[in-house]
């Protein structure tokens, strides 16, 4: 079997892609709700004193992500989820938003994966691209002690 193609490459294919399309999505709903096209940084100063639009494209990108992280919770069943990059560090409480929608869709007898705050910050993006290109294998989901360690305890 091809390592690099599968369910769990495609679910992690997914979720980078999605993390992407993140800050573009905020954007732009931020400027549907203001009524014209918004920056970053007008977002990130009206998000940080708490104007109505920018929290309110906030609110609907935590559901966002939120969702998606539950659906990819139930199919890998990963340990962690850390939040980083530029865009989720410059929004404080960005991810502690995402981990309570996250838990609160949580089915009921299936414990919520714990989300966080990327340890890196905005410079995670750039730290885990530089990780999977020295690490191949990882991308491929070989090597990692979590899928191992999940797979010998069922």
């Amino acid at each position: 079997m091809d390592r690099t193609d599968g369910p769990a490459v495609r679910v992690r294919e997914a979720l980078v892609r999605a993390s992407h399309g993140v800050r573009p999505a905020t954007l732009c709903r931020a400027g549907r709700l203001r009524g014209r096209e918004v920056t970053f940084a007008e977002f990130r100063q009206a998000y940080s004193t708490g104007v109505g639009w920018a929290t309110k494209a906030a609110d609907e990108s935590c559901d966002v992500l939120a969702t998606a992280l539950t659906g990819v919770c139930e199919l890998a069943r990963p340990e962690l989820v850390s939040i980083g990059g530029g865009f989720a560090a410059a929004l404080p409480g960005l991810p502690d938003e995402v981990s309570a929608r996250t838990a609160a869709l949580a089915r009921p007898g299936h414990p919520p994966v714990p989300v966080r705050a990327a340890l890196l910050g905005a410079g995670s993006s750039v730290s885990g691209a530089v990780l999977l290109a020295r690490n191949p294998e990882w991308a491929a989901g070989q090597g990692t002690r979590s899928s191992k360690a999940r797979a010998a305890s069922r």
